[in-house]
């Protein structure tokens, strides 16, 4: 930042402003908006929109990267051949990932089977965050699952930050707070988006302002991706009439372009769900099968 204010100095910015600035970290103005940089540091949106432009002028190196660079990015397998298989080995750390689908589906119990996949693959060097926006979380139930996946559930529980937000901005700050630890984490799980935000904005006229909540939750999602952790949300799923599938994610336009990959799960018959690849940069469209059990999710060799 040194580079920064002391160019913004030389153009007349005030001291109270650099001071201001002072205070910001560079990944952290790197994600604001000049509508955000201006309230923060009390000036106009005009005096914000010169501060971005010299700063990308300064730092724009950083944002050119090898495209080997994100080859090499270390997985989380999920133990199922199938599910691994169609997801090139696992979830990517330092990606967002979306798992949408109906009421019933298994998203929490996929939540509660990539908890157990983290602390096996990766062990406990870190922590994982889960955001119980829905009421869902059952304790009981993943302690099975880890156990089910040869992970110590005393251990594991220890390593797991559980918070249960009561509104959309308590889910919004636990993620400010999680930011602030990112070091501690390789793992957060929100479960769900939405959940929070359909019960508090309500009809067209709040539509506008729940949208713009979301964007201010998925930019903070990105950053905190952004330092090698997997963020993955589940989200609820709308009628539309130009799927093939019958249904789509919700949240619109500003939900579905975040998520570096989407996937959705459905039933099929006899307990048997169906993972789909429905968007990712790396992955091309695949489906594979895979049951609920006790253990978690479990591979299956055909349809029941």
């Amino acid at each position: 930042m040194d580079k920064l204010i002391k160019r913004l100095r030389e153009l007349g910015f005030s001291e109270d402003v650099l001071i201001k600035l002072g205070s910001i970290r560079k990944d952290e103005l790197m994600h604001m908006n000049s509508r955000e940089l201006a309230e923060f540091l009390g000036v106009k949106r005009r005096e914000a929109l010169r501060i971005l432009e010299v700063m990308f002028k300064i730092y724009t190196q950083e944002m050119y990267l090898p495209a080997s660079s994100l080859s090499g990015r270390r997985r989380i397998s999920l133990g199922v051949t199938a599910l691994d298989r169609i997801l090139g080995g696992g979830l990517p750390l330092g990606s967002i990932v979306e798992v949408f689908g109906e009421p019933g589906v298994g998203k929490t119990q996929f939540c509660f089977h990539l908890t157990a996949r983290k602390f096996a693959a990766l062990g406990f060097s870190k922590k994982a965050a889960y955001i119980d926006a829905e009421g869902s979380f059952s304790p009981k139930r993943l302690r099975e699952v880890l156990e089910g996946n040869g992970v110590h559930p005393d251990v594991a529980m220890r390593e797991i930050t559980l918070i249960k937000p009561k509104s959309t901005a308590m889910l919004y700050a636990s993620l400010l707070d999680l930011w602030d630890e990112f070091e501690n984490y390789d793992l957060v799980l929100v479960d769900s988006l939405l959940a929070l935000p359909r019960l508090e904005y309500h009809g067209l006229d709040m539509l506008a302002e729940r949208q713009q909540m979301l964007a201010k939750i998925l930019r903070l999602m990105l950053k905190i991706s952004g330092k090698g952790i997997l963020v993955l949300f589940t989200n609820q799923t709308i009628g539309k009439i130009t799927s093939s599938e019958g249904k789509d994610a919700a949240g619109g336009f500003i939900v579905g372009h975040v998520p570096g990959t989407v996937l959705q799960i459905r039933k099929a018959a006899g307990g048997v769900r169906v993972l789909r690849i429905v968007d990712s940069p790396e992955l091309p469209e695949a489906e594979a099968l895979f049951k609920i059990g006790r253990k978690g999710l479990i591979g299956v060799t055909r349809r029941s």
